[in-house]
């Protein structure tokens, strides 16, 4: 009986992140036209923040990274899952930008918020 409420608490929380996801790319889409870089990367980690939480509500974050606001920082990671990078960009400070690869900015929603965050 356990596995059958598993399996509805895991049904429903993909509806609710389809649903949310379905409200929030438009939304997403239109607001990014109006933002210059900066205020792109303050939206852009808002919603890696909002989607971290949706998607893992459990999670807990230990120690921090203390990087200074006015000192270069080069941060060299190699992600097992496009959730890393989620939760990377929910946890480093606004101004930090990132390098993708170019086929990033094909996709649908992640392209925009890489070319208008400067990244």
């Amino acid at each position: 009986m356990r596995g059958g409420w598993v399996r509805l608490s895991l049904l429903l929380r993909g509806i609710l992140l389809f649903g949310t996801l379905l409200l929030y790319a438009p939304l997403a889409w239109i607001l990014l036209s109006f933002m210059g870089p900066r205020p792109s990367r303050r939206f852009e980690r808002l919603s890696a923040r909002v989607a971290l939480r949706l998607l893992t509500p459990n999670a807990t974050r230990s120690g921090g990274l203390s990087l200074a606001p006015s000192q270069a920082a080069l941060l060299v990671c190699n992600h097992a899952s496009y959730l890393d990078v989620i939760a990377l960009r929910a946890l480093l400070p606004d101004d930090f930008v990132f390098v993708a690869k170019r086929e990033a900015l094909d996709y649908p929603l992640v392209g925009r918020f890489l070319r208008r965050s400067g990244h």
